[in-house]
């Protein structure tokens, strides 16, 4: 697959970031992760994935590996989470996100680098409807209208969706690139380990024994 020479990437410190920009850097991409503070359960823990993957990529490429650059925006805003006591509070989530790396991605433009692209870390595996190819299209064609005034028009896109990986494709890559990702983080809680009952914990053992690769992340259950 062709990327573009220099991304922005949602980096969340989870499997499919980090194997996003693993993949990013071994095919040349100048990287610029953000991650984005939302007032996530498991902030601590995702915090500490990205800065033991900052150190990991930027000693093994310095000249391409970009320190992730941190925002905090509350999302949803917290008078949504204290009045709105269902899964339709977390509605477009991921457009929120985004719109934080297209920001970043507008920044950078601006005092000169070459930027070309925001990708996000959804692969084919995915089911919301606010991390799909169709919807990032969409998104691309309103940053496109957006950012019509500062002469910048980025793509935005999932790669691995593109290439239909799902995240058996993710950790067989990463692995064969020997990024470690059981030091990643899924879990949506802040446990000493990952929980191992959630959607995202049952979704990363599934698919480390997919991939027939040794999963070497630690669970409670």
């Amino acid at each position: 697959m062709n990327l573009e020479k220099s991304s922005v990437v949602i980096f969340s410190g989870g499997l499919d970031s980090v194997g996003l920009v693993g993949f990013c850097l071994e095919h040349g991409v100048r990287t610029f992760p953000i991650f984005i503070n939302r007032g996530q359960e498991n902030l601590g823990k995702e915090s500490r994935a990205v800065e033991y993957f900052d150190k990991f990529f930027k000693d093994r490429h310095s000249g391409l590996y970009n320190q992730t650059f941190k925002v905090s925006v509350s999302t949803p805003p917290e008078e949504i989470k204290k009045n709105f006591k269902s899964p339709y509070r977390h509605a477009l989530r991921n457009l929120d996100l985004v719109t934080q790396g297209l920001r970043y991605a507008t920044c950078l433009f601006g005092q000169g680098v070459e930027m070309e692209a925001v990708y996000v870390g959804g692969n084919s595996g995915d089911v919301a409807s606010d991390n799909s190819e169709e919807f990032w299209r969409d998104v691309e064609v309103a940053a496109e209208s957006g950012l019509r005034e500062f002469n910048f028009s980025p793509k935005v896109y999932a790669p691995f969706q593109r290439m239909s990986w799902d995240k058996r494709n993710i950790i067989s890559s990463s692995y064969a690139s020997d990024v470690p990702l059981h030091l990643s983080w899924s879990c949506w809680k802040n446990e000493e380990k990952h929980c191992g009952e959630c959607d995202p914990c049952r979704r990363r053992k599934e698919a480390f024994k997919l991939a027939s690769v040794n999963d070497l992340t630690g669970y409670l259950k």
